[in-house]
C-alpha cells in the first residue's frame, strides 16, 4: 500500500512538473456570421506571439454540447497539418478537449501562421488564426 501510495504520488508530481512548465496558447475561433448580419471587419493580426519549447494550444469558446464524432479540429502551422483530433476521449466521455501539444523544437526558428478550423457537424464551422515566432535559442 505505501509504495502504490509513492507511486501515484511520484506520477502526479511529474504530471505538474510536465504540465507547470508547457506555455499555453489559446485561438480564439471566429464563426462566419449569418449573410443579414452586418459585415465587421476582420481585426488586423497582431505582432507574433513568442513560442519555445512545449507550448499547450488550445482553442475558444469550447462547444456546449458533448457528442463523440461531431466536432474536428486541425491545427496548422503555415499550411501543414500539425495534430487533428475530435476533441473526445475514450476516458472521459462526458467532456471534450482540443488541446495539442506543441513541440517547438521540431520546427526551424522563424514567424509562422498557426491556423485551427474548427468543423462542426451539426452546427456552425468556425477558423482561428494566430501568428507566432518560434524562437528555440532562448532555451
Amino acid at each position: 500500500m505505501f509504495k502504490r501510495t509513492i507511486f501515484i504520488a511520484m506520477c502526479l508530481g511529474i504530471l505538474l512538473y510536465v504540465d507547470g512548465f508547457a506555455a499555453e496558447l489559446t485561438l480564439e475561433l471566429n464563426f462566419a456570421k449569418p449573410a443579414t448580419e452586418k459585415i465587421i471587419a476582420p481585426k488586423p493580426i497582431a505582432k507574433a506571439q513568442e513560442v519555445s519549447g512545449n507550448v499547450i494550444i488550445d482553442i475558444t469558446p469550447y462547444p456546449s454540447v458533448v457528442e463523440k464524432d461531431r466536432y474536428l479540429v486541425e491545427y496548422f502551422l503555415d499550411d501543414q497539418l500539425i495534430f487533428r483530433t475530435t476533441g473526445f476521449d475514450e476516458n472521459s466521455p462526458d467532456k471534450l478537449s482540443f488541446k495539442y501539444l506543441f513541440d517547438t523544437d521540431k520546427y526551424q526558428n522563424g514567424e509562422y501562421k498557426l491556423i485551427v478550423n474548427f468543423w462542426d457537424e451539426s452546427g456552425p464551422s468556425a477558423i482561428g488564426i494566430k501568428v507566432i515566432a518560434i524562437n528555440n535559442e532562448q532555451q
